[in-house]
This record gives structure tokens, sequence and C-alpha cells, in this order.
């Protein structure tokens, strides 16, 4: 059932990808693009067969809503069990990717400019696979907050407003989580930064 779920992900995630290839021309309005876009992993995670949706949150934040050009700018996540049991989840939060499609485990991010233009970006890096070490237990109601230790300067780089939204994934089952580790795709609030 689980690989299932998995394929119709991967699914939806593709068919959004082909259709944001030629839609952002086509909508008005920076809020109605991300929406769009976001609502891509919005609408997968969200189905009534997906209890990962009534597990866990996960927000985003930053020290401030405004960076000089170049200056770092790191993200901080928190991930919140809101289930009724103790979770078991991958505390690495690397930025892996901005489509999630190509992603096991991380943080996915979308990023757009003020004109509703999606920051392609693709993080490669060479990092052993996943080990039970990385796996820790999130109490009932208890958080899991870690920086993202990616500055995602280096991708904005223009001056100008940007709303950042991110995605906790993680696909990695028993085998290699040495328990039964959560899996799911989670979107995280949206923030607005400004590069001055």
């Amino acid at each position: 059932m689980q690989s299932r779920r998995y394929r119709k992900v991967l699914l939806v995630l593709l068919i959004g990808i082909v259709f944001s290839t030629w839609m952002p021309e086509r909508l008005n309005g920076f809020d109605q693009i991300v929406s769009h876009q976001t609502g891509r992993l919005q609408g997968a995670k969200m189905e009534d067969d997906n209890p990962s949706s009534k597990v866990l949150e996960f927000s985003i934040s930053v020290p401030k809503n405004k960076y000089f050009r170049g200056e770092p700018i790191y993200l901080r996540g928190s991930l919140k069990n809101i289930s009724g049991q103790a979770q078991y989840v991958n505390e690495r939060f690397f930025v892996q990717d901005s489509d999630a499609a190509k992603v096991d485990w991380g943080i996915v991010l979308h990023i757009f400019s003020e004109t509703g233009k999606q920051v392609d970006f693709g993080i490669r890096r060479e990092m052993p696979g996943p080990s039970a070490a990385w796996f820790v237990a999130i109490e009932p109601n208890a958080s899991l907050v870690r920086e993202i230790p990616d500055d995602v300067s280096p991708f904005i780089g223009e001056e100008g407003k940007y709303r950042i939204t991110a995605f906790y994934v993680s696909h990695i089952g028993p085998d290699i989580a040495g328990v039964d580790a959560w899996q799911g795709v989670v979107q995280s609030n949206t923030l607005t930064i400004e590069i001055v």
C-alpha cells in the first residue's frame, strides 16, 4: 500500500512539473502562481487515504525578513508530532533539490520571485545514504527543530521579494531506518523575504 501511495505522489508531481512549464505565463499574480505550484504537493499529501497529513506539521522560519544581496540566508525547520504516539523521523534537514520527484529524503524548496518565476536549482552533494543513526523519535506534541544547513542566498541573487515554501520528504522504510519510521511529504508555511 505504501508503494502505491508513493507512486501516486510521484505521478501527481510529474504531471504538475509538466503543467508548470507552460502554466505560469497564463496565470496572473504572484500569489496565484505560488499557490498553483505548491498545490501540487499539497494536493498529493492531503488525500483522505494518506494518514501522514495528520501526523506531522512542518514549518520554516528565518531570523529576519529583509536581507542584503549576498548575505547568507539560513532557514530553520520545525517538525511537530501532532499524532497521539511517538513518530520516528529522519533528523537530517539537508536541502536536496527543488523537485520532490527526485528526492527520497530531505528538504525540497520552492522559491518564487515576485514576478511568479520559480527559482530553479538543484543541489547535488556526495553524502552517505541514510542510516538508522539518522532517525529519532518525536513524542506527541513535541517538535524537532533544526537549522537547515544550506544557505539559500546563492539561489536567489537578484533584489526583490521572494516566497519560500519547504517540503519535508521521507520515503525511507524500516529496512534502512531500523524502525517503523514515518514516510510521506509535509508542506510548510510560506515565508516572504526581501533582498535589498
